[in-house]
C-alpha cells in the first residue's frame, strides 16, 4: 500500500450546492477513487487457508459456546448460562436469531474491509478509557479487547435478556442488589502473551470510573475487589438497573495493566485480549488488525484480518462501496436515504439495509457562554427553528422529528403530543413561535437583534449541512448567525471542555437503559454534557429514576427528565434518521448494531462469501 494514497482525500464532494449529485461529478469522483484504489486493493487480499474451525451455530441450532481458553467448545448443554439475582429463576439461554445464521457453512479467510470516517483513524487516539472522541475510538479499538460481559453478537437487541458472557463465564447477585460477583475465564491472554487476571479487571473499572471519558457510566459502584485471579466483586453504592449493560458494552474495555504502567495509557498502543491483534497504523489513512489466533471464543473470527480505511468524503464512500474496494461502509455511521438511492443504481449487488438510527441530530450550546448562560435566548433559537423544513432538505424527509431525547422507538419516555406542543420548539404555528422568539429575545435584551456563530465538524458531513441551513431560521425573527466548520481535531478539543459556544452535532445512545443516556449527557460534570448545564432538581431526578425498581414509575421520572430538558433547551434534539447500512452482499453474518456498544461491531461472525 502506498503511503502517500489516501481515498480520504480524493475530492471535496461530488455534490452540487443544492446537495444533489450530478453525473459528471460522480464519474469523475469514480474515476479518482479507482485511480487510489491501490490502498483499498491491498487491504482486501484473497482468502489464504485458516485452520480448521469450530462450525458456526445455524438457524434453529445452539450457539457455539464459549469455551475457556486453550480448551475446546463444550458441548451446547454446559455453555455458560445467563446468572439471576438469588433467589429467581435463570432467564432462559440466548439463541442465535436468523440475521445470524446461513443456509450454508460459513467460508474462513479474507480481509474485511470497512470504510468511513473515524476519528481514531484520523487522529490515533486508541486509549478506550480516555480519548474525547470515546465512540469513535471504541468503534476502531473496540475489535481489539474485551469486556466482562458481553451481548449476544447475534442479534441487534442489547438488553438484560440477550447478556452473555465475556470474560466473566458467570456472575451471581446478591440478595440485596448490591453486590455482583464475576468468575473470570482462566487461561485468557492479551496479544502480548500475559495472562489476564482479575486485578486487570479491577484496574480498568478503576480507571473507568475515576479517570475515564465515561466514568459516569460507573457512579453507582462503591468498591471494586479481587479474591484470587479469576475472582471480582462489585459492590454498588444504590441498586442499579443498568450496571450489568454497562458492563457489556464497549467503551468499558479490560486492559492490561502492566502495558498502561509500562507506557502511561494507551493512547498510541493497542494490547487486548480480543478477536483481533493490531497489525499497523498510518494516521488518516488506515488501521489494520490481524486475526488473534489465542482469541479464547473457540473458532473466530471467522475472516483473517480487519481494516479500517478512512474516508472522511460520503461521496467518496458511496463510489468506493460502489466499486466494491471496501466491503461495508462504516464501522457505525449509517447513510441517509438519498445516499442509499445512489448506491442502489450504482450497486445493485450491495444491501441497504433499513433501520432506526439512534443517533439524533441536535442544535448544542454551552451555557458557559453569553448570550447562552440565557435561558430565554436558548428558548428563541427552538422556537425558530423548523425541524420538519431541516428534516426535508437534509434528510429528504426520511427520518421522524424528534419529541424528545429518547427514540420512536421507545415511546414510553416519550411526552404525550398535546403536552410536547406546549413547549419551546414544538408547537405547530411556525408564524405564532418566531413572534414569541422575537418576543424571548427582546425580553432578553435584543430587541435589535444578536449575532451568533454556529460551528459544524468538518468529518461529519450533516453537521456541516445543518450548521449551513440553520442560519435562514434563526434569521426570520432577528438572529444573524455564521457558519465556521471546524476541523475534527480542534473541534474534539473544544468541544470536550464544553467550548464551543454554538454547535451542530449528533448523539447516538449508549443502550435502551436510561442510565446510559442521561447521567452522561445531562447530570452536572457528565462527561458528554459539553453544554456545561448544570440543575440541582435535574440531578436529583437522574439519581431517583436510577434507583426506582418499579418501571411504570421508573417511565414517569423520565418523562420528568425529559420535560426539564426540553424546556431549559441547553441541547435541541432535531430529528431521528432512518438509517441505511451498505453492506456488500457477499458480506455474511453481520448484524447491524443498534446502540454504541454492539457486540456486532467486532466483526467476529463477519464471512465473505466470494
Amino acid at each position: 500500500m502506498s503511503a502517500d494514497t489516501n481515498v480520504a482525500a480524493a475530492e471535496p464532494s461530488a455534490r452540487g450546492a443544492s446537495g444533489q449529485w450530478t453525473r459528471r461529478r460522480f464519474l469523475h469522483m469514480q474515476a479518482m477513487v479507482l485511480g487510489a484504489a491501490g490502498l483499498l486493493a491491498a487491504c482486501g487480499a484473497p482468502a489464504s487457508s485458516p485452520p480448521a474451525a469450530a462450525p458456526v451455530a445455524t438457524a434453529g441450532q445452539a450457539a457455539t459456546p464459549v469455551a475457556t481458553a486453550g480448551q475446546a467448545a463444550a458441548p451446547a448443554a454446559t455453555a455458560a448460562a445467563p446468572v439471576a439475582t438469588a433467589g429467581q429463576a435463570a432467564p432462559p439461554a440466548v439463541q442465535p436469531t436468523a440475521a445470524a445464521s446461513s443456509a450454508q457453512p460459513p467460508k474462513r479467510g479474507g480481509i474485511f474491509v470497512v470504510g468511513g470516517s473515524t476519528a481514531g483513524v484520523l487522529t490515533g487516539q486508541f486509549d478506550p478509557h480516555l480519548s474525547s472522541t470515546a465512540s469513535s475510538t471504541t468503534d476502531i479499538v473496540g475489535p481489539a479487547y474485551e469486556t466482562l460481559l458481553d451481548f449476544d453478537p447475534s442479534t441487534a437487541e442489547e438488553s438484560s435478556a440477550t447478556l452473555v458472557p465475556g470474560l466473566a463465564k458467570s456472575w451471581t447477585i446478591s440478595d440485596d442488589g448490591k453486590t455482583y460477583t464475576f468468575e473470570l475465564f482462566q487461561g485468557v491472554k492479551f496479544h502480548d502473551g500475559m495472562p489476564l487476571t482479575s486485578e486487570d479487571v479491577r484496574f480498568s473499572l478503576e480507571r473507568i470510573r475515576t479517570i475515564g471519558v465515561r466514568k459516569a457510566l460507573l457512579a453507582s459502584v462503591d468498591s471494586i475487589e479481587t479474591r484470587g485471579d479469576f475472582t471480582v466483586v462489585m459492590k454498588l453504592k444504590a441498586i442499579s438497573q443498568s450496571i450489568l449493560g454497562t458492563l457489556a458494552s464497549l467503551d468499558q474495555a479490560i486492559v492490561p495493566k502492566h502495558v498502561v504502567e509500562q507506557k502511561g495509557d494507551l493512547t498510541q498502543t493497542i494490547v487486548g485480549s480480543g478477536p483481533w491483534k493490531f497489525k499497523s497504523f498510518r494516521p488518516n489513512e488506515i488501521v489494520e488488525y490481524e486475526r488473534n489466533p489465542d482469541y479464547h471464543v473457540a473458532g473466530y473470527p471467522l475472516t483473517d484480518g480487519l481494516t479500517f480505511v478512512q474516508i472522511n468524503d460520503s461521496s467518496a464512500q458511496t463510489v468506493a462501496f460502489a466499486t466494491r474496494k471496501i466491503d461495508m461502509i462504516g464501522p457505525r455511521q449509517p447513510i441517509i436515504k438519498q445516499d442509499a438511492d445512489i448506491l442502489r443504481g450504482s450497486a445493485p449487488t450491495g444491501n441497504m439495509i433499513p433501520y432506526q438510527d439512534v443517533n439524533y441530530r441536535f442544535i448544542g450550546m454551552s451555557t458557559k457562554f453569553p448570550p447562552f448562560n440565557d435561558v430565554r435566548v436558548r428558548q428563541a433559537i427552538a422556537e425558530a427553528i423548523d425541524k420538519q423544513a431541516l428534516l426535508s432538505v437534509h434528510g429528504d424527509g426520511d427520518g421522524q422529528v424528534a419529541k424528545g431525547f429518547y427514540s420512536p422507538t421507545m415511546p414510553h419516555y416519550l411526552l404525550p403530543d398535546a403536552e410536547l406542543q406546549t413547549l419551546p420548539g414544538f408547537g405547530l404555528d411556525m408564524e405564532a413561535r418566531r413572534a414569541h422568539a422575537r418576543s424571548l429575545l427582546a425580553s432578553a435584551g435584543f430587541a435589535n437583534g444578536l449575532e451568533v456563530t454556529i460551528v459544524g465538524k468538518s468529518t461529519l458531513p450533516f453537521a456541516t449541512q445543518i450548521a449551513e441551513l440553520v442560519p435562514q431560521h434563526l434569521a426570520r425573527v432577528g438572529i444573524t448567525a455564521r457558519t465556521k466548520i471546524m476541523d475534527a481535531a480542534e473541534y474534539d478539543s473544544l468541544e470536550v471542555k464544553s467550548d464551543i459556544p454554538f454547535r451542530a452535532k449528533t448523539n447516538g445512545s449508549e443502550g435502551p437503559d436510561p442510565d446510559s443516556d442521561l447521567f452522561p449527557n445531562f447530570g452536572t460534570g457528565g462527561n458528554r454534557n459539553f453544554e456545561a448545564f448544570s440543575d440541582p432538581q435535574l440531578d436529583k431526578l437522574l439519581t431517583e429514576q436510577s434507583v426506582t425498581l418499579d418501571q411504570a414509575k421508573r417511565n414517569a421520572l423520565v418523562l420528568q427528565i425529559q420535560r426539564l430538558l426540553l424546556t431549559s433547551c441547553q441541547r435541541i434534539p432535531l430529528w431521528w434518521p432512518t438509517a441505511y447500512r451498505p453492506v456488500q452482499s457477499y458480506v455474511k453474518g453481520f448484524v447491524p448494531p443498534v446502540y454504541k456498544g454492539a457486540s456486532s461491531l467486532r466483526f467476529t461472525r463477519v464471512w465473505l462469501d466470494k
